[in-house]
């Protein structure tokens, strides 16, 4: 294995953390509270 090939791996890696935590910052900051502050609950249950 390379120095290169080695480097675009982590480079890589890094991209999908820094994406995975934009997914987890977004669904905390703004899907969550939406649920919340609307509660989708059937009448029926």
């Amino acid at each position: 294995m390379s120095t290169v090939s080695g480097n675009q791996y982590g480079v890589g890696l890094i991209t999908l953390l820094v994406a995975a935590s934009i997914s987890v910052g977004y669904y905390q900051m703004y899907w969550l509270p939406e649920q919340l502050a609307t509660p989708d609950v059937d009448e029926h249950v």
